[in-house]
Formats: C-alpha cells, sequence, structure tokens
C-alpha cells in the first residue's frame, strides 16, 4: 500500500510570477508530475465546475544530493489563478555540510525557463546559441537575476525537445501551441539524424524533404551564392568610394578647422592688444589724477623753497640781535616752517597708502572676462574691495 504524504500548507500565490519568485528563492527542484484533475480550491458550491494543474516538485538542489526527501506539491486553478503550495519532508542538510562555500545554485530559474520556452514556440528558435543572443539583447526586458549560460541553455533545451517528442505537457502561450510544438520536435528530429545536439532547426517547412525537395533547395542555394557574391562585388565598390570621399573629407575638415585656429588666434591677439592699450590708457589716468609724474618737479621746488627758508631764518639768527622779542619772533618762524615739513611729509605718507590701496588682479579666463587682461580695484579693507570704474 503507498504511504501517505503527509502534505504541510505553506503559502498562496496570485499569479504565476509570485509562484516562480517563490520556488526561485528557495533551493531548485524539478517537476515529477503534472497532470490536470477537478478543482478543490475554489470551495464556493455556485462555481461551474473546472480543472486545476497538481504538480509534484521534487527536490534538485547539488547541496541536498540525490538522497534528499523533500518534496513540493503546487496546486493552480486554471479559472480564478488561485495558487497554493505545499511541502513535505526537509532538504537534506547533512550532504551540503561538506562544501559550505557552495552558496549559490548553478541551475536555471523557472522564470528563465519560461523565457526560452516563449522564445523557442514564439519565434521559432531553437539554436542555443541564437536563444542565448536574445536572452543578451532583451536583458533590460527580461530581468535576470542571473544569465544562464551556453551549457545550461543547451541542456534545457535538448531535454525540453525530448519532452515534447515524449508527449509531455507544455504551457500554452498561443492559440497555435500545439502546431509549433510540433515543429520543435520534427526540428529535433532532422537535427540527431545529423548528429548535431547543438545545431536544433527552428523552420518546419524544411523538415520532411524529400529528393525533388532537396534538388531544389540546392539550386535555391546557389542562386543565393551567386546573388551573395553578386552583393559583395557591389559592396567593395561602394567600400573603395567611400574610402576616397573619407580621405577627400577629412583632409578638407581638418584644413577648416587649421583656419578658423588661425582666425581665432588673430582674433585674440588683436583683443589682447586692445585690452593692453586700455589698460595702458588706465594707468596713465591714475598717474595723472595722483600726480606721479610731475609730482617729482613739485616735490624738488618745495624742497628747495623749505631749505631757503632755513636759509633765510639762520641769517637772520647770525645778523641780528637776540632779544626777548626777537627770539620769539625767530622761533615763531621756526615752528611754522617745521608744521610745513611735516605737513608735506603726512601728505606724501596719504599719497602712498592710497597709490597702495590700488591692486591689479589678473583674468583668469581672458574670453569669458569680455576679452580683459584684468581689472583695477580698490583695497577697501576687511577683505572688500571695490572696482574702480573708468
Amino acid at each position: 500500500m503507498r504511504k501517505r504524504i503527509d502534505w504541510k500548507f505553506i503559502t498562496i500565490c496570485h499569479s504565476e510570477e509570485e509562484l516562480d519568485t517563490f520556488l526561485d528563492a528557495n533551493r531548485p527542484t524539478t517537476i515529477a508530475k503534472s497532470h490536470l484533475t477537478n478543482c478543490s480550491l475554489c470551495g464556493t458550491k455556485d462555481a461551474e465546475p473546472h480543472k486545476m494543474r497538481m504538480q509534484y516538485l521534487n527536490c534538485n538542489s547539488r547541496l541536498c544530493g540525490p538522497s534528499c526527501e523533500a518534496r513540493f506539491l503546487v496546486l493552480s486553478c486554471e479559472t480564478a489563478g488561485k495558487i497554493e503550495i505545499y511541502s513535505a519532508n526537509e532538504h537534506n542538510q547533512s550532504f551540503g555540510q561538506d562544501r559550505p562555500d557552495q552558496s549559490v545554485e548553478d541551475h536555471l530559474s523557472r522564470k528563465c525557463k519560461k523565457i526560452i520556452e516563449n522564445i523557442m514556440i514564439e519565434q521559432s528558435v531553437t539554436k542555443p546559441e541564437q536563444i542565448l543572443d536574445i536572452l543578451l539583447q532583451k536583458e533590460a526586458e527580461y530581468v535576470l537575476a542571473i544569465m544562464p549560460s551556453l551549457t545550461q541553455i543547451r541542456n534545457y533545451v535538448r531535454n525540453k525537445i525530448q519532452n515534447i517528442k515524449n508527449r509531455l505537457s507544455l504551457p500554452a502561450y498561443t492559440s497555435n501551441v500545439s502546431i509549433k510544438i510540433e515543429n520543435l520536435a520534427k526540428a529535433d528530429s532532422s537535427n540527431e539524424d545529423n548528429n548535431d545536439l547543438n545545431d536544433f532547426q527552428s523552420d518546419s517547412d524544411n523538415l520532411n524533404h524529400n529528393d525533388e525537395q532537396c534538388q531544389d533547395t540546392d539550386c535555391d542555394k546557389s542562386k543565393l551564392l551567386t546573388e551573395t557574391l553578386q552583393k559583395i562585388d557591389g559592396y567593395l565598390s561602394k567600400l573603395e568610394k567611400s574610402q576616397s570621399r573619407q580621405i577627400i573629407f577629412t583632409d578638407n575638415y581638418f584644413e577648416d578647422i587649421e583656419l578658423r585656429l588661425k582666425e581665432s588666434r588673430n582674433k585674440i591677439i588683436k583683443e589682447i592688444d586692445k585690452s593692453y592699450q586700455l589698460f595702458f590708457e588706465r594707468i596713465s589716468y591714475l598717474k595723472n589724477k595722483y600726480k606721479i609724474d610731475h609730482k617729482k618737479e613739485d616735490d624738488a621746488g618745495e624742497l628747495s623753497e623749505f631749505r631757503a627758508k632755513k636759509e633765510k631764518l639762520s641769517a637772520k639768527c647770525e645778523r641780528e640781535c637776540i632779544d626777548a622779542d626777537n627770539l620769539d619772533l625767530l622761533l615763531n618762524e621756526a615752528n611754522y616752517i617745521t608744521q610745513q615739513l611735516m605737513s608735506s611729509l603726512n601728505q606724501i605718507d596719504q599719497n602712498i597708502a592710497s597709490i597702495k590701496r590700488i591692486r591689479y588682479e589678473p583674468s583668469r579666463n581672458f574670453i569669458e572676462s569680455d576679452c580683459l587682461l584684468g581689472n583695477l580695484f580698490v583695497d577697501e579693507g576687511t577683505n572688500k574691495k571695490r572696482k574702480l570704474d573708468f
């Protein structure tokens, strides 16, 4: 008598995507049995009789080993889309303890398998290399966590087509799935005759050829080869013309760049000369404003005047009798001359300090500064400055 399995309820999924996500998050499994039966998930009495699919999944993990007794039962309602998952037994933990570093399973996820099945059925592609190219081209659309290897795709395609031959179930994607499945099986049969498991033919029209069709195919291939050779000659001619055109275009293009570069250089030099002349005029203006040029002559005349006053005062002191009244007059005159000298000295110090406040700052970017070599500022203290406007 068959031993009864004690199934334990795990969770409910509301779509195939949720089911795939749940199963892919656990250790890999393989479908041991799948069939349709009367639905027991929908408990309403008013519901019309319909079917549900029962799938028995066995653990296929390398971490558990072949002796793992973990089982899963998936019940999927064909009408309401409700899915319930049950489990029995535990995974074989002792087998995986010898290899603690193998944390990632080398297997295809259910989502990846369905995508490959869809490519095989919808696009009639059974070559593993072509399937891998499609997955790589549409990687952003499929959003696969791990891209499968060519060996994984090859093994899965071989097993899937073998299952098709054995009349096992395959998820229906279109209304013409049965015809497409039959074509895939025929394509695999043709490949087995050629002993090439890596090259599955996807076109069902080329599978059942007789001798006449083979001859017609050879003729078509010869004609296609001739046309292809003619196309190659045409492309060679176009390539030669394109290469010549490229050489001419390259020379003209870079000659134009060199010409514009020279024009830009001349323009920049003119702008620099113009800016330099502008600054020269501004410096001349400041020289005149602070009387830098003619102040030397004024200072020399003022110094001579003070020396004459001092000599005149000294002469008075020598020839005049120095009494109390004369002494007061001479002392007042000497103090007056001293004050004038001190005033002149202070004025010179103020002029120097005022000139020192003028700063020149060169432009960091000549073009962005309206082609000016820089600007003149007046330092007002405490990190404040005022731009000089002319």
